[in-house]
């Protein structure tokens, strides 16, 4: 048989365990022996909900915290039960470490809040966007959407974390919109420029609502609205932000050319038929000689050139002038209008149409681009210049360029000798050669012999073979 001391009694039958807990006058003697120790147990143990209750109440004062809002800790493992008080506590539990739940508030900090909770901007624990839920007041953004926390909308508060933002981007504690080149992370609405391509935010097209210019394609965006880039500005998204609809390879914006339906910014300025129309002479030519109907200019504005006959007045000509409606050359002695191409002789000198050397004299020498002109014997015309080396005098050695005969003493004109002033051309000289002073001289080619005098080689220069040079060879200095 079993003795008292063997099954933890002391010698008056009591528990020694509960020795000190008031305890009715029970003894072995008075349980039968089917039931002895669940008996004595339920006869020497207060009552299991009066214990749980001065647990709870204990943990209650220590923490600070409403009963109702704590939870309790497994015995054996310590470990959190994330189980509210108010469920009430099963034998073999005491309370331990409390933890916030959703919807109440976080008491001070984030790290209140039980596990998978955040804090939000108003200091309650909540659920983030995607966590399953049925009531909106549990969750950071205060609704749900499909059984589940809904997300927020960009340049709000995130609530406590990024995952509530339905960009699923913050910074400093607000939701932000992802840039162009960003995965849109499920919808156009969480990009900048609210546009989307292939799930990706691209930038926001001409005439987007948009009140960041960086988020349109041109960027540009006066009055919040996304608008295309003039001519030379820099081509911001492909020619499509340029209000012409061209770029250069310099990645700059380009007025749309002749024929383009691109009217916005044509390069004439012109538009007519519904495309880029070319410039009417005697307006100014924007762009060039190219953008004109006549293809031709004088200064700045479009004109007529010579001989053209379409009704011209003389504004619309070239040369300034016209008969019956046609353009008209101006004769040598007139001024040039700004161009010698508006001179009959092609040649103007100083802004005066001229006549060139070899052409017959009108009969006024001043006329002459050189202001010189000879006597041809036998006729009756004169020819502006000079004759060069051997031609004939004509009866003067005036009209000789060199003022000289030659050396074969036939009376023909000499050559003009090196070291002096060029006149009527190089072939005029006896090298057949001038150098680039003002005025021009007669000089010797390189490679030529000197004549002992370095300044009439061509570069002043002269080699150790004695000839003219232009290099640092062979003592060339």
């Amino acid at each position: 048989m079993l003795s008292s001391t063997a099954c933890g009694l002391n010698d008056e039958g009591v528990f020694a365990a509960d020795a000190s807990t008031p305890t009715p006058d029970v003894t072995l003697a008075d349980v039968s022996p089917k039931g002895d120790g669940i008996a004595e147990r339920d006869a020497r143990t207060p009552p299991l909900d009066a214990r749980h209750d001065t647990a709870k109440e204990a943990a209650s004062r220590d923490a600070g915290r409403d009963v109702l809002s704590d939870v309790v800790t497994d015995v054996a493992t310590d470990a959190p039960l994330d189980v509210q008080r108010d469920s009430g506590l099963d034998s073999g539990h005491e309370v331990g470490p409390v933890c916030v739940g959703a919807g109440q508030d976080d008491d001070g900090s984030a790290a209140n809040c039980c596990a998978g909770l955040v804090a939000s901007a108003s200091n309650k624990c909540c659920e983030v966007a995607g966590t399953e839920e049925s009531d909106g007041a549990n969750c950071c953004s205060g609704g749900t959407s499909g059984g589940k926390c809904s997300c927020l909308g960009n340049t709000v508060s995130d609530e406590g974390s990024a995952t509530n933002c339905c960009s699923g981007a913050e910074s400093g504690g607000m939701c932000e919109c992802l840039a162009a080149g960003v995965g849109d992370n499920g919808g156009a609405s969480n990009c900048c420029s609210n546009t989307e391509v292939g799930n990706v935010c691209a930038c926001a097209p001409l005439g987007a609502v948009n009140e960041v210019a960086a988020n349109c394609c041109s960027g540009n965006a006066p009055g919040a609205v996304c608008t295309c880039n003039a001519n030379g500005a820099t081509d911001t998204g492909g020619a499509g932000s340029c209000c012409s609809g061209y770029a250069n390879a310099s990645d700059q914006c380009a007025c749309a050319p002749l024929g383009s339906t691109e009217t916005t910014d044509c390069c004439t300025g012109n538009v007519s038929g519904g495309a880029c129309a070319c410039i009417g002479n005697g307006t100014a030519a924007t762009g060039g000689a190219s953008n004109c109907c006549s293809m031709t200019v004088n200064g700045s504005s479009c004109c007529a050139p010579n001989t053209m006959s379409s009704g011209n007045t003389a504004s619309n000509c070239c040369s300034g002038q016209q008969a019956g409606g046609t353009c008209t050359c101006l004769s040598a002695g007139s001024g040039d209008n700004g161009s010698s191409t508006n001179c009959c002789t092609k040649s103007a000198n100083v802004g005066k149409c001229c006549i060139p050397d070899g052409m017959q004299d009108e009969g006024t020498m001043s006329n002459c681009c050189t202001a010189k002109s000879y006597f041809v014997s036998g006729d009756t015309y004169y020819v502006c210049g000079c004759v060069g080396p051997d031609g004939s005098t004509n009866g003067s050695t005036a009209n000789c360029c060199s003022n000289s005969l030659n050396t074969n003493n036939d009376g023909n004109c000499g050559c003009i000798p090196t070291g002096s002033a060029v006149n009527g051309g190089q072939n005029s000289c006896c090298t057949q050669n001038a150098n680039s002073a003002n005025p021009s001289l007669c000089c010797i080619p390189d490679g030529s012999s000197s004549d002992g005098t370095k300044a009439h080689c061509c570069h002043d220069k002269v080699n150790n073979s004695n000839n003219c040079c232009n290099d640092s060879g062979n003592g060339c200095g």
